[in-house]
C-alpha cells in the first residue's frame, strides 16, 4: 500500500462536521494526488474507517464532532487498526490537544491551518507510517 501511496498520492479519511472546510479538503488536495474521503461525523467516519481502514494512509479528524469527540473516534480507529496515523484538527488546544494526543493521534494541527500546513502533516505522517510499514 505504501508504493501505491507514492504513486497516486495518499488517501485520507477527513472528518470535519463543517461542510465547506470537507469541501475545500477534497477541491484543494485531490488535484495533489490525494484520494479524500470525507465524513461530517463519527458514525459516518467509522462506517468509512471500517470499510476501508486498509486502504487509508492518514485519517484527519476534527475534535469536536456532532455526535462524539475525535478522541473518541481515535479510540475506536486504533481498535480496529492502530497503523493509521491520526492528526487532530481544532480551534482548541491546550488540555484538548494533549489529550488528543495521548489518545493517539500523531499531530495536533490548530485551526485556522493552511492546506500547505495540513498537506506537509499529511506527508509527514504519511512517510512516517511508510518508514514503520
Amino acid at each position: 500500500m505504501a508504493a501505491d501511496a507514492a504513486v497516486r498520492g495518499p488517501t485520507l479519511l477527513f472528518v470535519e462536521d463543517n461542510a465547506e472546510l470537507r469541501t475545500l479538503a477534497s477541491i484543494a488536495l485531490e488535484p495533489k494526488g490525494h484520494r479524500v474521503l470525507a465524513a461530517a461525523d463519527g458514525r459516518a467516519a467509522l462506517e468509512i474507517f471500517s470499510n476501508c481502514h486498509d486502504r487509508i494512509d492518514v485519517a484527519v479528524v476534527d475534535l469536536i464532532l456532532p455526535d462524539m469527540t475525535g478522541i473518541d473516534l481515535i479510540a475506536q480507529f486504533t481498535a480496529l487498526d492502530d497503523s493509521v496515523p491520526v492528526l487532530v484538527t481544532s480551534g482548541m488546544g491546550g488540555e484538548w490537544s494533549k489529550s488528543a494526543l495521548r489518545a493517539g493521534a500523531v499531530e495536533f494541527i490548530s485551526k485556522p491551518y493552511s492546506l500547505s500546513d495540513l498537506s506537509r502533516q499529511i506527508a509527514e505522517a504519511t512517510s512516517s507510517r511508510a518508514a514503520v510499514g
